[in-house]
């Protein structure tokens, strides 16, 4: 599909050079509460879900299928294979950063993976940091090929 992006809410290079977050950082839904309050957390959830949105938006995609899914609840509404308009598609990003499914969101224009501690991964043939250029965000983008390819 050509090029592929790492898309992280790290401000700060770890010892390799790329974006990581250090020992201190929330890195898990699960630290809610204890290293991250609601509110703070619900911000850079949105952050993330709006970064998936403009993304699909600028490429003209209004639906993506689940791929691979995982299950770490007792059920969800999606299915693997299953194509979901975009609205939809945010509440999985909500569900994948909540670590309540895991899953690839596809389309013939663009994918994002979902890695641990907060990384996510778009691959899409276009150049990402010119197609987002005006488009607010605070997330950082950095070529890296995903490890879900």
């Amino acid at each position: 599909m050509g090029n592929s992006y790492r898309v992280t809410k790290y401000k700060g290079g770890g010892s390799a050079g790329g974006l990581s977050s250090p020992e201190s950082e929330w890195t898990s839904y699960l630290d809610v509460g204890a290293k991250v309050g609601l509110e703070e957390y619900l911000i850079i959830e949105g952050q993330y879900v709006g970064f998936v949105r403009d993304v699909c938006k600028l490429s003209h995609v209004d639906r993506l299928e689940v791929q691979e899914l995982e299950v770490f609840v007792e059920e969800t509404n999606y299915k693997d294979g299953q194509k979901i308009v975009l609205p939809d598609a945010l509440n999985v990003v909500r569900e994948v950063l909540r670590e309540q499914i895991w899953c690839k969101l596809v389309s013939e224009k663009v994918e994002f993976h979902f890695g641990y501690d907060y990384y996510m991964y778009v691959i899409c043939p276009f150049e990402l940091p010119e197609l987002l250029k005006g488009v607010p965000t605070e997330l950082n983008v950095e070529d890296f090929e995903s490890p879900y390819i």
